[in-house]
């Protein structure tokens, strides 16, 4: 049978402990046996897409981290005002994916063809990063209005009536990103200083140290993808969701 690698998790953002599982249990364990310090030690490889050292996935998806893409499992409780699990989350999905708060995922949901009727599995695609989807550092922007969005990766999972399209869904429920009053996704679609969704999310977004995988300007690269596409968001003040304020936030305010 077919082995991989276990983890059990410390602090967060720290690397876990390794252990091997024979036979593999869930996919991701399959690929931290080269996409994880377990395979590199402290000297990684660098990735054919970015140019950049490859960065330790299994740090990334720790559930302990204040926000993570839910692939090796997910926390039985909040913490503070961060939203880690899935009955604290607030988030809409897109109709019809068959995802839901609940659902667990698995490397190949992102990492695949980006033809639909391909062979399941992260054989290859025209996309860099072996990505199912478009994920550049413009993805859900480009600043031309947001037109022509409605297919890159975030937004297989994500509806993108409610994050990516400007004017389209303004309910203060659809997203965990509110005063209150409004969907404040659809607010700054119309400004001219978002330019992507790397303008505020991390642009390796696997797990963050940060809630809902928010990346500021003073984080480094590659989860800052830096220059006119990097993040442009400072915090001052960490609201509970569904409780932002424009005072909340530097830079552009």
């Amino acid at each position: 049978a077919s082995w991989g690698i276990a983890v059990t998790n410390g602090a967060a953002w720290t690397t876990p402990s390794f252990s091997k599982s024979s036979p593999v249990q869930a996919e991701y364990q399959l690929c931290f046996k080269c996409h994880s310090s377990w395979a590199y030690g402290g000297s990684p490889p660098i990735a054919p897409s970015g140019g950049f050292a490859q960065t330790d996935q299994s740090k990334e998806f720790n559930v302990n981290n204040a926000s993570y893409h839910w692939v090796e499992g997910d926390q039985s409780a909040d913490s503070g005002v961060t939203p880690r699990t899935y009955d604290g989350r607030n988030m809409t999905l897109k109709a019809g994916s068959g995802w839901t708060a609940t659902s667990r995922m698995a490397c190949t949901d992102c990492h695949a063809s980006e033809t639909g009727t391909d062979l399941r599995g992260s054989h290859g695609s025209t996309q860099p990063f072996l990505l199912s989807g478009r994920w550049t550092a413009g993805a859900g922007g480009d600043g031309t209005g947001k037109a022509n969005t409605s297919n890159d990766l975030c937004f297989q999972c994500h509806d993108w009536n409610i994050y990516g399209q400007e004017g389209s869904n303004r309910a203060a429920t659809a997203s965990g990103f509110s005063d209150g009053s409004e969907n404040l996704h659809v607010r700054h679609l119309g400004f001219s200083s978002v330019t992507s969704c790397q303008s505020c999310h991390s642009a390796i977004p696997h797990g963050n140290q940060k809630r809902a995988l928010l990346v500021e300007t003073t984080d480094p690269a590659p989860y800052n993808q830096g220059g006119s596409y990097g993040s442009k968001l400072q915090v001052l003040r960490w609201a509970a969701s569904g409780n932002w304020q424009e005072s909340d936030c530097g830079t552009c305010h």
